[in-house]
């Protein structure tokens, strides 16, 4: 009911989660820009730029631990805070080099920028995915986590829009900025009320145990988790691609780069209005088969047609299928996933889906030092078109619905 007061109180609760995802996200867009840009200008490498952006993400291999212990745990805000500290640390690390230029110290401090960044996501995503399915009745998962996609990607547009302005003026202003949005991140975390642990929790091993087997043995979830990790390994090569491409084959400025993270999250938007007014879907296996195989294809483009304008409208359609492909993989995770284990599941689901990006950014890097970069579109290409036709082969998702 419409005055129901733990209705309304849900409402609000998820509000605190879309507006501490929102202020975060702003601050990541400008620091994805900023660490990535930095990377490629102070080093002229994409092998460094590569596993700049890979390391971002090689933390979520732990997921799986830190996602049980947030089960375990009834303290769901302290892993919440102390990641969102870390990623205002990770800024401040990007200092040295800014002062003292390229050396040997000035790569260490990039990749530990980059690895602080890629922990402190390991202890918000799970918190993050527990809130949400706690805080949305199952049948608005698909239209409350797209409507908080709708609210992130604004914030990722807006982020992007200024990374290319600040960056491009002064680095210690993008690097304060960034430490500042995510300090006031902290406000909505600290708001949220507290969400009991396991009355009588086991061991963390038995924990993760337990979570993998669920799993292997709800195949509906195996099979989300499953495509999380194919597609994150193709696509999680676009930064890096996308950095060296308009700092070495355009030979442009942050700016430039700052469009081409904006024509994705513009389409994603897009791509998650559409799928926040959807109140149920049925043909799932379809639909993902299809948004895999039209971003495949439109990756060809990217290669074939080389240049920054055919860039910014590739990346564009990217964003829509990647806006439409969120919220149902989301959606099919909470639905068949019990409320138990989901801190647990997504630290699996992270582990395999989202760590993938750390191995895409390596490859992407070894790719394009040893030929022409985008070479590394049509590899994603082939790899997402693979995907698709395996998505279509999937029993488990015949008959998956959300």
């Amino acid at each position: 009911m419409l005055n129901d007061p733990d209705a309304v109180k849900s409402r609000a609760n998820f509000s605190l989660v879309i507006s501490e995802i929102s202020i975060s996200t702003l601050a990541t867009s400008i620091f994805t820009v900023l660490i990535l840009w930095m990377a490629i200008s102070y080093t002229s490498s994409p092998l460094v730029t590569g596993v700049t952006a890979g390391l971002m993400t090689a933390p979520m291999l732990a997921s799986a631990v830190i996602g049980a212990y947030v089960d375990r745990s009834g303290r769901k805000r302290t892993p919440a805070v102390a990641g969102t500290l870390m990623k205002a640390v990770s800024p401040l690390l990007l200092l040295p080099i800014y002062l003292g230029g390229y050396s040997y110290q000035s790569v260490i401090s990039l990749f530990a920028s980059a690895l602080l960044f890629g922990f402190s996501i390991d202890l918000l995503i799970p918190v993050r995915a527990i809130w949400g399915q706690r805080f949305l009745p199952e049948r608005k998962y698909v239209k409350g986590w797209s409507a908080a996609g709708v609210a992130t990607k604004a914030s990722r547009l807006a982020g992007y829009l200024a990374s290319g302005i600040l960056v491009a003026s002064s680095v210690a202003n993008a690097v304060l900025v960034v430490f500042l949005l995510y300090a006031v991140s902290l406000v909505p975390i600290l708001l949220m009320p507290r969400i009991s642990g396991m009355s009588e929790p086991p061991g963390l091993g038995t924990i993760m145990a337990d979570g993998l087997n669920y799993v292997r043995r709800t195949r509906v979830v195996l099979s989300v988790v499953a495509i999380s990790a194919f597609s994150a390994l193709f696509l999680g090569m676009t930064d890096s691609v996308s950095t060296v491409m308009i700092n070495s084959v355009f030979f442009l400025g942050p700016a430039f780069l700052s469009f081409t993270f904006f024509a994705i999250s513009s389409g994603g938007m897009i791509g998650s209005f559409y799928m926040a007014a959807r109140k149920e879907v049925n043909d799932v296996r379809e639909k993902l088969a299809f948004y895999f195989l039209a971003e495949g294809l439109v990756l060809v483009v990217a290669w074939a047609l080389p240049g920054f304008s055919t860039l910014l409208i590739v990346f564009f359609v990217l964003g829509i299928f990647s806006g439409l492909v969120s919220p149902l993989t989301t959606a099919l995770l909470f639905r068949y996933t019990e409320k138990e284990k989901m801190g647990t599941v997504q630290g699996i689901f992270d582990t395999f889906g989202t760590s993938f990006n750390s191995i895409a950014g390596v490859l992407a890097g070894a790719i394009m030092s040893v030929s022409f970069p985008g070479t590394a579109f049509l590899i994603m290409a082939a790899g997402l078109i693979v995907l698709s036709v395996a998505i279509m082969q999937s029993r488990s998702l015949a008959s998956a619905s959300v």
